[in-house]
């Protein structure tokens, strides 16, 4: 596959992490079942492959990498901030967890300080709390030079082309909720054209 990829960024520890939804029907509910979706790494992989590979760092202390986006190990004693600059150049699309470990905030801060914020969804942790959700939105908003502190509900952040931001809502941070949020911002990067590899030959379009 030669387009460029889509990176997706995140903390290590939620790698593992399933997104839980409520039960859609109340039979479901009445005999007690939870629903649970995929992972956030799966539900990534499943809106953004369609436009391009997914590509990811993996954890060198992980035997067994989720299902998901594709990895790229560097070892613990690796270059992997050199590694993340390489891939954040070639991307042609970021996704970013935001959450508050050193390594997820070096590479915030690089995506703003080196020109890549416009082409990046900063996604909340679904792992936080709502008040710890907004809190990492707000720290982002503030780099993107918009300080006011956004709700409790915001689960995305991202540069609009007038200049200002884009926060994304919901009441959840349930699977469906993070999906309708990648696609949202998947289709106003690509619009609804959607570029599909063509064995032997350079990408076909289809809308």
């Amino acid at each position: 596959d030669h387009r460029a990829p889509i990176l997706y960024l995140r903390s290590f520890t939620i790698d593992h992490q399933p997104v839980k939804v409520r039960p859609r029907g109340w039979t479901a509910r009445l005999i007690g079942l939870s629903g649970v979706f995929p992972t956030l790494d799966e539900a990534v992989l499943d809106c953004a492959a369609p436009y391009g590979p997914v590509i990811a760092i993996g954890d060198p202390r992980d035997p067994v990498p989720p299902l998901g986006a594709a990895r790229k190990f560097v070892g613990q004693k690796g270059d992997w901030q050199q590694v993340v600059a390489d891939l954040a150049n070639a991307s042609q699309l970021i996704v970013m967890v935001v959450d508050s470990t050193e390594g997820v905030r070096w590479e915030v801060k690089h995506i703003v300080n080196h020109g890549h914020a416009a082409k990046t969804l900063f996604l909340a942790s679904p792992s936080r709390t709502p008040a710890e959700r907004a809190a990492s939105l707000s720290e982002v908003a503030g780099l993107l030079g918009h300080p006011e502190p956004l709700p409790k509900d915001a689960i995305g952040v991202s540069p609009s082309k007038g200049g200002g931001i884009e926060v994304l809502k919901s009441p959840t941070t349930s699977g469906d909720a993070y999906a309708v949020v990648l696609n949202l911002r998947l289709q106003q990067e690509f619009g609804l054209k959607v570029k599909f590899p063509k064995r032997g030959g350079p990408a076909a379009s289809a809308r």
